[in-house]
Formats: structure tokens, sequence, C-alpha cells
């Protein structure tokens, strides 16, 4: 598979990376981190960040990233939040173990606030994503059926505009948290105590049809969409695999490995990084795209391009200047890179 280009942008730090999504001509990555302000209580933080990037042949605008969506608790760590995108914004759920708030990014400039409750006895998003044009959010219910919650914010004329086109729906599920995944067509998600169990549906405003369980050979540790496809990680032992599982519960193999391994899709490109080592493909067993410069903490897929975000240690000038040499120190870094692939 041949690559076109390895520009890069960077954040300082090696803030935990979530899933990291394409929307249009932006790259947004989750990121989530523990925050000691000097003298004053401990937070937690998950951000959604953002890099332009342009068709031109150096595809980022700039270095720098810009933060979009930003929460904030002093509960507990937001580490593993996720998002989903289509062209005219993307979804964040952040991750913990408390019910979290979800949001949609953006409208006018300002992000639309579609769950908060943080109760202990709230319903907990287990997934959201994009469905067409509409945007699906399933959530479990401590003792009782699930639901499917619908919206259409890219619809809103602002911020706190009031959607009437929003529905909820009953599903007959107990789904385990963090395993849903939503797209075009599809919603997959484990059901609670059965963690080799993925259970197959179509998402409507009234709940789900068409509902089937497919058995894995392993324990699901994550679970991804795209239109007609379902890409699932999966343990055995001390090892894994990633497998492609058409809606109508068919399954191939597209990876096989001893370390946990970063996936993403995205309109039909299956990203796989495993160490320093970057793989991809649209069918059948991905294939080595490129080597990183450090370990891989994230990778998003968008078609014919992947990007992928690697923990790097740079020395920076730090304007002090020593027998007429400017003295430099260490800074540790995650380095977003990007490329094309061959179609």
């Amino acid at each position: 598979m041949a690559v076109a280009g390895l520009p890069s942008a960077s954040l300082t730090g090696w803030p935990s990376i979530g899933s990291s999504v394409f929307v249009k001509n932006r790259l947004v990555v989750a990121t989530s981190q523990t925050v000691r302000p000097q003298n004053r209580f401990t937070f937690y933080e998950t951000s959604a960040v953002e890099v332009p990037v342009r068709r031109a042949r150096r595809p980022f605008t700039s270095g720098g990233f810009s933060t979009r969506i930003v929460m904030r608790s002093s509960i507990a760590p937001m580490v593993g939040t996720r998002l989903a995108a289509d062209d005219a914004g993307f979804v964040m759920l952040p991750g913990g173990r408390v019910p979290p708030p979800v949001s949609w990014c953006c409208v006018a400039g300002k992000e639309v606030l579609l769950e908060s409750d943080g109760r202990p006895t709230a319903p907990t998003t287990t997934g959201a994503g994009m469905d067409g044009n509409r945007l699906r959010l399933l959530m479990r219910v401590p003792d009782g059926d699930a639901v499917l919650r619908s919206f259409s914010p890219q619809t809103l004329t602002g911020p706190d505009a009031y959607d009437p086109s929003a529905s909820t729906g009953t599903v007959t599920a107990r789904p385990a948290a963090g395993t849903t995944a939503v797209a075009t067509g599809v919603i997959a998600w484990v059901p609670e105590g059965e963690p080799r169990t993925l259970a197959l549906a179509t998402p409507t405003d009234a709940g789900v049809e068409a509902l089937r369980t497919v058995r894995m050979p392993g324990d699901v540790v994550a679970v991804a969409a795209n239109p007609g496809l379902v890409v699932v990680t999966l343990r055995t032992g001390r090892s894994y695999r990633v497998l492609r599982v058409l809606p109508d519960g068919r399954s191939a193999t597209a990876w096989r490995g001893a370390q946990a391994p970063r996936v993403a899709v995205g309109r039909g490109l299956v990203v796989v990084a495993v160490g320093r080592v970057v793989l991809a493909s649209r069918s059948g067993a991905v294939k080595r795209v490129t080597g990183a410069r450090g370990p891989v903490a994230g990778v998003a897929a968008d078609g014919d391009r992947l990007a992928w975000f690697e923990r790097v240690t740079v020395r920076v000038p730090t304007g002090v200047r020593r027998k007429g040499k400017v003295v430099t120190k260490p800074q540790r870094r995650t380095v977003a890179r990007i490329a094309r692939v061959a179609r």
C-alpha cells in the first residue's frame, strides 16, 4: 500500500488518547489527563481538540491543535473518551465510571449538550454514532431495558434550540459499558456478562429491528462501526484478534497478534496500530503502511487517508546560551501524522 506524505502536528505532553476521527477537512482527537494546579485540588479533564487538514500537498495547515470541547470533573478520570462523526460535526462521549455527559460539536460555534445526568442511578450512555442524518445514543438503564435516543443536532438553529425530531425508543438489552458502536444502518453492542457475544441490529427512532446475536471466538474488548461493517477487537488469553463482522454475522480476521492493538475504521478503511507499526486495508488482512518514530497511541481512518498519534521526545530551545550555543531541554510530545493511501 503506497503512502503519500507524512506531515505532522503536535500536542505538548503525553495525554491519554481516546478515539480520533476525520470531520471533513479536520482531524479531531479526544485527549484525557489529570490536572494538578499548584496549591489547588486535583481535577480530571477530557478534551476534543482539532487541527485543520487541507487537500494541498501538505495536509496540515498548522502545527498546533485548538480545543473545541473541554469537560472537567473532580469525581474520577475520564480516560477512553470516544468520538463519532459525519461531515457536519462530531459527538463526544467521555469515558470513565460515572454516567457521562454527551455533546455535539458544534452549532454556531458552540457545543450542544445532549445528555447530562451524573447521578449514580442515571442511565449510562454506552455508545453513540451517526446513522445517516440521525445521531443515536444507546443508554443502559439500571434495572430495566435500554433506551435508544435519537437526535438531529446538525439541523438546530442554535446551541440551545429545541430539537423537535428527538425521540426515545426501548431496546430489550443490557449493553456492557463502553461496547456500543453505531453507524448508518447498524448498531452493535456486547450484552452485560456475555463478553463473547456480539449483538447486531438496525437502529430506528422506535428502537432497533432485526436483532440477532453472533458468538465471538474471544472476549470482546472494543467495537467500532462503519456503514455495513462492524470491527471487533477480541482477546483470547494473551493474544488479540481484529475481526471484520458483516451485519449478517459473517466475519473475517483482519489482524492477529500478541499485543493490544489500536483500531479505527472510516469509510471502509480499517487501520490497526501495534507498537510502532501502522497497518491498514479495505478488505482482507491489514498490511503494513508505515512505521512510527515512537509508540502509537491512537489512529483514525477515512477512506483513502489515515492518521496516527505517536509518542516522541524532542529537544526544544530554553532561550539560554552557553559557550555560544543555545541550551535545549527534552520535551515529551504526542505527534499526529497523516498519510494518504493508494486505493
